[in-house]
């Protein structure tokens, strides 16, 4: 596998797989055979015990999907997938004519990195500006609240969402395109008021965990606003959901909104309503602290 600035050949794979390829498709969009984000997330997962992180997937030759990972934070490679995410290729393609396929995307990706930095809004730096929230609902949040937990570190993020509220769905999807420092844990916790099918789908998230998760993100239908999760009908869970719902109504003096992000910064603790920018959701992560 050819070395490159900034890239590297895959170190967690201890058999390679070198695929030879008969034709050469251009690259053009496929949207039928492209793997998401979250769904090459998972398929990775399983295989490097969670060690590598995908950055991004693009159309691959020969109806494969592209994916660009990150491991240990730092060095970047490619792999492939094919179209049902059952396969994974790690090694350098080649088309008929002897053209480095890999060599061509990784090129492609440090040209896009150069010339094309992502711009970033201003985050609100003024604490006046910005909704505080009491010790006594930070204690209500923190000891009654039902949530998913995503990592282990010290700085905690609370993450109020409904299974069918497509910013939430967008919310997670921009999360998981780069990696989630190690410093950080995310509390995902599920509430059900959008769709008379929301408490049934948070019932089930709070039921299986975060595969649940993943799965009614990945199979979310944005047409429809309907996320994939499927619907149960549990007294306990629904229990446990609608004291979520009470719980963000509190939080947003009187009002639900998804997402709501709680977050401490400087020792106090601030709510943020609504869906964050890329900008805003970095300084969110830039200001967070244990």
């Amino acid at each position: 596998m050819d070395k490159l600035p900034g890239f590297r050949p895959l170190s967690l794979f201890p058999i390679f797989f070198f695929l030879l390829l008969t034709t050469c498709q251009s690259l053009q969009p496929r949207n039928s055979t492209l793997l998401s984000i979250p769904k090459a997330q998972i398929l990775l997962s399983g295989i490097t015990k969670g060690k590598v992180t995908v950055v991004k997937t693009f159309n691959g030759p020969s109806g494969l999907t592209g994916i660009l990972i990150k491991e240990n934070s730092t060095h970047l490679a490619i792999v492939y997938a094919t179209a049902d995410a059952k396969t994974l290729i790690a090694g350098t393609l080649f088309d008929k004519n002897g053209i480095n396929l890999t060599k061509q995307s990784a090129d492609a990706f440090l040209k896009e990195e150069t010339n094309s930095a992502p711009k970033k809004t201003q985050f609100q730096e003024d604490e006046a500006d910005q909704i505080k929230v009491s010790p006594f609902k930070m204690d209500l949040l923190e000891k009654e609240t039902s949530f998913l937990s995503q990592g282990q570190g010290s700085k905690v993020l609370w993450i109020f969402f409904d299974p069918n509220c497509i910013w939430c769905h967008r919310l997670f999807l921009m999360i998981h395109q780069h990696p989630i420092p190690e410093t950080i844990e995310i509390r995902w916790i599920p509430v059900g008021f959008l769709k008379s099918g929301s408490i049934g789908k948070a019932s089930a998230i709070l039921k299986n965990g975060f595969a649940e998760l993943s799965k009614d993100e990945i199979n979310f239908d944005t047409e429809n606003e309907e996320g994939g999760a499927p619907i149960i009908s549990s007294p306990k869970f629904r229990s446990m959901v609608q004291k979520n719902n009470r719980i963000l109504k509190l939080l947003g003096n009187g009002g639900l909104e998804t997402p709501t992000l709680i977050y401490r910064k400087k020792g106090i603790n601030y709510l943020f309503p609504g869906f964050p920018d890329k900008g805003e959701w970095a300084g969110i992560i830039g200001a967070l602290s244990p």
